[in-house]
């Protein structure tokens, strides 16, 4: 039997199909090996999340220089991500200790001391601790929770958060400082104040002191109340029965 030939134009139609196939086949083999990326958001917290990008969350998410160069390049910063910076694997930032991350490379996701108690405490490193530490109202000429001497030295001092009101932190410290009135509450003024005492303030308290509620040399009590028939009196001594009979 002879071989019949098809049509030049049925071998063209047969190339296109099977090119077209490739061709699809090729499409989604190369859409598979796209690596998933969840859904951009933006929480404004001041850490640049995995899930956030410079595009849809530049508060969080931001370049800097001084960051992005030099040894500090190797660090995924707080505010640094997988999307713009090389350092950064995809997992920096998810509050786990992953392989291949070290507190130096991603402090983030190795919280230091103090860390989660929504304060940042004077020895608070910003860097382990990028939620509760931040810059958020630096220059407003007080120290917040969130700031310390480290992340804002405009408005913090080195001591401020310690719960001693030092004489440089009267008008930026409150969570040190408390209002009070009547004897100065504030350290180095050399006034022993109410709130002072030998063991907070050495300065301005050289002896003890009844009724400021700490027990100092010499007291075996003080509870720093007025109630002379407690079981501290009013003379910082314990209460007894005496000739009870």
């Amino acid at each position: 039997m002879k071989r019949r030939d098809l049509p030049a134009s049925t071998h063209a139609r047969q190339w296109f199909l099977s090119a077209g196939t490739c061709l699809f086949v090729l499409v989604l083999t190369q859409c598979a090996r796209e690596p998933e990326h969840p859904p951009w958001q933006c929480n404004d917290n001041f850490v640049c999340d995995a899930d956030e990008n410079q595009e849809v969350c530049p508060s969080d998410c931001v370049w800097t220089d001084e960051t992005g160069e030099g040894p500090a390049a190797a660090v995924c910063d707080a505010q640094e991500n997988w999307t713009f910076v090389q350092a950064c694997l995809g997992t920096c930032g998810n509050g786990q200790e992953d392989e291949d991350e070290t507190a130096e490379t991603c402090p983030r996701d190795f919280p230091g001391p103090g860390c989660g108690d929504g304060v940042c405490a004077p020895n608070e490193d910003p860097a382990r601790c990028p939620i509760e530490c931040h810059a958020g109202s630096c220059g407003d000429g007080t120290c917040e929770l969130h700031e310390n001497a480290a992340i804002c030295t405009e408005d913090c001092t080195p001591g401020c958060g310690d719960g001693v009101c030092q004489a440089d932190e009267e008008a930026t410290c409150g969570r040190d400082c408390l209002p009070c009135t009547g004897d100065s509450c504030v350290c180095g003024d050399m006034v022993c104040g109410t709130s002072e005492s030998m063991m907070s303030c050495p300065e301005d308290c050289t002896k003890p002191s009844c009724g400021n509620g700490a027990v100092e040399e010499g007291e075996p009590c003080d509870d720093g109340n007025d109630v002379d028939t407690d079981a501290c009196t009013n003379a910082c001594a314990m209460a007894s029965c005496g000739a009870c009979q």
